[in-house]
Order: C-alpha cells, then structure tokens, then sequence
C-alpha cells in the first residue's frame, strides 16, 4: 500500500509543477513544493554566499598573481643584469633586496663596502617604472658614484677609496601605476 501512496505523491507533485494537479492533490503538492521551495532558497543563499566567497578568492588570487607577475619580472631582469656582470668577474657581495616604491618616493640602504675591492650596484623595476635612479653615499655625504639617466636600470660602479658603511639612495622616479615593484643586486670582484 505504501508503494501507491508514493507514486502518487510523485504525480501530484510533478502535475502540481506543471500546472495540471489532479483534484485534491493541490494542497500535498503545494506542501511539499513548499519544502522544496524552502530547501531551494536554503540552497540558493548557500550558492550565494558561496559564489560571494569565490569572487573574493579569485580577486584575492588576481591581486597576488598580479603582485606576483610584477615580482616575476624584477627578479627576471635583475638575474640577467647579474649573468653579465657575472661574465665580467663579479660575485654576489649581499643578498639582493626586494621592494615597492611609489611615484616620486625614494629608500635607502647602508651597507659596508671595502676599499681596493670594485662594485657594481644595480637596480630594476617593474613594467610600470620607467625611471629609477641610484646614489651612492659615503660617511662623509660625499656622492661617490650615481646613475640619474631617465632610465629602468641603472648600474653604478665604484672603487672605495676607503672602508666603511655606504649609503645606497633609490629613487623612482617615474611609476604609471604605484606602487612599483624594483629590486637591488650589490655585486663585487
């Protein structure tokens, strides 16, 4: 007996959705669409909510990769820039620096370098710097080396004369869109 109760639960509630319920079938079809109602927007709110999470994860992914594409091609110039000073006899003297500047902004490093031992100090940015610059400064806040041309890398080379803790100024110049994305190589022979 349960078997035809069931099957014709199922009518009705099929002929209920389709506009055709039999007589008396209208207020069992209409209770379960009512559940099913029910459940949908249970369903639907959880969709939401879920699809709400995936926008935000997907533009939190989209900011990182960004950040990270820009990342990519800093590291990506610096490394060849080192590849040929590297073909001249420099060797790494500090670890590579990484960072973000804006428009207009400028660091800077200290770092000790030895007298008779030659430089080269070099700097990259990302795609939407078109100009840093490099200035080197002793103890003293004598310039000893700079590269102010209106360029994306620019390379010092120097020869201290003495000993001692330099300064390093980085200064973008030009960024289309901030911040900019640059990195530093310290390399020596």
């Amino acid at each position: 007996m349960t078997k035809p109760e069931t099957q014709t639960e199922c009518r009705s509630v099929d002929a209920f959705r389709f506009g055709a319920a039999p007589a008396g079938a209208t207020q069992l079809a209409a209770s379960v669409d009512g559940k099913r109602r029910t459940f949908e927007g249970v369903a639907y709110s959880a969709k939401l909510l879920l699809n709400t999470f995936a926008i935000a994860f997907a533009l939190a992914v989209s900011a990182v990769a960004s950040a990270n594409e820009y990342e990519t091609v800093v590291r990506a110039q610096l490394e060849a820039i080192k590849d040929v000073a590297g073909g001249e006899g420099f060797r790494r003297a500090f670890d590579d620096h990484y960072d973000l500047l804006e428009n207009q902004a400028r660091d800077e490093y200290t770092f000790e370098l030895r007298s008779g031992r030659e430089y080269f100090i070099a700097s990259v940015c990302d795609q939407d710097c078109s100009d840093i610059d490099l200035k080197l400064i002793d103890e003293n806040d004598n310039v000893i080396a700079e590269d102010d041309s209106e360029d994306d890398a620019p390379i010092v080379k120097v020869t201290p004369r003495l000993s001692g803790k330099f300064r390093l100024g980085v200064t973008m110049y030009d960024c289309a869109s901030e911040p900019c994305y640059y990195g530093i190589t310290v390399m020596g022979r």
